[in-house]
């Protein structure tokens, strides 16, 4: 794995370290209007990879994103292929990037999937919603305005939200635990379903990892992977739901 890296090399990282602001100071806005300038006049739709690639540029040249990037989205998109994933649902859809990577992985092998992102913060769900379109992914990719938490009752009363082959949990990290128990419980993952969640060692989600490596009715372990553009050693936990019924009875 990667050293840790001098942050003289990424200024807007560096940046971030020093005011300990990673997010949600206008960064979000400035790469929206980043990318409109640099697809001003294209065709629509615009091709998701290619969105994909502006979000990680700005990351890289402008500010530091939240968003999983090139390196995670690599790893990200081998397993939703080799597992065939069809529906998936995020807790933490930020600005959509994971949205639109999974959708492009899953249309390959599932035209009818489904990709369902959750976002909390109502301006980045909405600058999600405008990549989205960009993309022409409207009707795949659905923006659910909502806590994870909240987003069960809210769209199980649709008829969605049972049964789904991925769940990604990229938000609060204190969250992660409450929720997979939340979404297990719910039916909204269940046996077959496999769980990944970012960020498991930088900042970090101890109780978690302990508690789903615990757990009967699962496999689940760690894979390397790295914090881009900085190239910071972190991890997946990946979470393989064998038997829900054991799971659930902890």
């Amino acid at each position: 794995m990667a050293a840790e890296p001098n942050f003289d090399h990424f200024p807007g990282f560096k940046r971030t370290m020093e005011t300990e602001i990673e997010s949600h100071d206008g960064r979000e806005g400035r790469l929206l209007e980043y990318i409109q300038a640099r697809v001003a006049g294209e065709k629509l739709p615009v091709r998701a990879k290619k969105l994909l690639d502006l979000m990680d540029e700005f990351s890289f040249q402008e500010d530091f994103l939240i968003s999983i990037g090139y390196q995670k989205a690599k790893l990200f998109a081998d397993m939703i292929r080799e597992k065939k994933v069809a529906t998936y649902i995020e807790l933490g859809g930020y600005l959509g990037y994971s949205a639109l990577l999974a959708a492009d992985a899953i249309k390959e092998q599932a035209p009818n999937g489904h990709v369902w992102s959750v976002e909390a913060d109502p301006l980045c769900a909405d600058i999600a919603s405008k990549f989205v379109s960009m993309a022409g992914l409207e009707s795949m990719i659905t923006i659910v305005v909502s806590t994870g938490a909240d987003a069960v009752s809210k769209m199980q009363a649709q008829g969605k939200f049972r049964g789904v082959d991925m769940l990604f949990l990229d938000h609060v990290e204190e969250l992660y635990l409450p929720e997979f128990k939340l979404y297990l419980e719910k039916g909204v993952i269940g046996s077959g379903s496999f769980v990944v969640a970012d960020n498991v060692v930088r900042p970090g989600a101890p109780e978690y990892r302990k508690y789903v490596r615990g757990l009967s009715g699962v496999q689940s372990k760690g894979i390397e992977c790295l914090i881009t553009p900085i190239n910071m050693n972190d991890e997946f936990e990946v979470t393989d739901i064998v038997d829900a019924s054991k799971a659930i009875q902890v």
